[in-house]
């Protein structure tokens, strides 16, 4: 009788610890499980992670390029303008100059073909006086007038050298006009090189800030 209590507490007593192994062993296998699947979710996150960095570095190559692309029609249409600005300010000063010399070479002409003839007029009136003076037919009206001839020959001299100065300072001021035209055109290239630099940088500015703002949110994954 006395056995049989301790035989039943033994009895209990192994119970409890096969119990506890089959307890250990169950949660050992539980255990196995979730650090598979915790090893196949690390695999899956790393996946998304490299997908991720592939396709910001996809997106951030595609932008590159079509900044590229508008960065060179953006410099072409630019040289296009400016030399179609350069072609129009060339005709427009070479069509204004080209006036300017018509008109100035057309009064020189007719102010010389003008002098010329009130010249050869006098000269001959005053070559008719001279002849008739040698043959003695003059008189002291004649001498008078021979004077005045002569006074008006020497005023006549007188313009012509004027008209010679002025047509001198005219074909001066054509070349103060040409200079002119030459410092205006390079200013003109000046200003236009100065405006594509200064669009140059901006576009390469904003080529910039775009990129910075694609690779904002990816810059820590590469």
């Amino acid at each position: 009788m006395a056995s049989s209590p301790r035989r039943l507490e033994r009895q209990n007593s192994e119970g409890s610890a096969e119990s506890l192994k089959t307890l250990n062993a169950d949660l050992r296998n539980h255990l196995a499980k979730l650090r598979t699947q915790l090893e196949y979710q690390k695999g899956d996150i790393k996946q998304a992670h490299w997908q991720r960095v592939l396709n910001v570095r996809t997106v951030r190559e595609i932008e590159q390029q079509k900044c590229s692309r508008a960065l060179e029609r953006l410099k072409f249409k630019l040289e296009v303008e400016k030399q179609r600005e350069l072609e129009n300010l060339r005709v427009s000063l070479l069509s204004k100059h080209e006036g300017e010399l018509l008109k100035i070479t057309r009064q020189r002409d007719a102010e010389a073909g003008k002098l010329k003839q009130e010249l050869d007029l006098k000269e001959r009136m005053l070559r008719k006086l001279l002849g008739e003076n040698r043959r003695g037919s003059l008189n002291l009206n004649m001498f008078a007038k021979r004077n005045k001839l002569m006074n008006e020959l020497a005023d006549l001299r007188t313009s012509k050298k004027e008209l010679e100065e002025s047509l001198e300072n005219a074909n001066e001021a054509e070349r103060h006009h040409n200079l002119h035209v030459k410092k205006t055109a390079e200013s003109w290239e000046y200003e236009v090189q100065k405006v594509r630099r200064e669009a140059h940088m901006e576009i390469k500015q904003l080529v910039g800030i775009l990129l910075y703002t694609l690779m904002g949110s990816g810059d820590f994954l590469l």
